[in-house]
């Protein structure tokens, strides 16, 4: 007997379902947060994620038929926005969700006429900086001691989007 898992190598980023994050699927959401991260969110915060009767926060859900896939995280402040958390359930990795939850971010914040976003993320984290920067983002900072559960810094990442895009190029 096997195991269907929903995941498939014949899968692409295409295949999931992307839409706002409800309550309905916090349980789900936390337990992702708890694979990915060893300081995870409460379920608190990610309610108001969920209640922002001022339409600054923006949380997304990517779905694959009854498996919560991952989810993004984003702040919009006047004509900044803020990726505040990434996630993508182990089984779906390296299928170009993340790519998509950050594109669709991206075209969410030219939509809203924003003028950059910016993101933390961790120094060693080799695959997530890797898609940033294929996203278009650059390294502009350094917070020291960033993340409490190991005292790992983050780089700061920023994606300037008053820039002209040329044909072919990423953001």
């Amino acid at each position: 007997m096997t195991l269907d898992t929903g995941a498939s190598p014949e899968l692409s980023a295409e295949d999931f379902e992307i839409r706002p994050m409800g309550y309905e699927d916090l349980d789900a959401v936390l337990d992702l947060e708890r694979q990915c991260f060893g300081d995870p969110w409460s379920r608190a915060s990610f309610e108001s994620e969920v209640d922002d009767p001022d339409g600054l926060r923006w949380p997304l859900v990517a779905w694959r038929r009854t498996r919560l896939a991952g989810y993004i995280l984003t702040w919009f402040v006047l004509d900044e926005a803020h990726i505040a958390n990434v996630a993508v359930a182990p089984m779906f990795r390296f299928l170009g969700l993340g790519r998509r939850l950050v594109q669709t971010v991206i075209d969410e914040a030219r939509r809203r006429r924003v003028r950059w976003i910016g993101l933390e993320a961790r120094v060693t984290n080799d695959a997530a900086l890797a898609l940033y920067r294929r996203l278009g983002f650059q390294v502009t900072g350094r917070r020291r001691r960033y993340y409490r559960d190991t005292g790992e810094d983050a780089l700061v990442l920023t994606l300037d989007l008053t820039r002209r895009r040329e044909p072919g190029c990423p953001g």
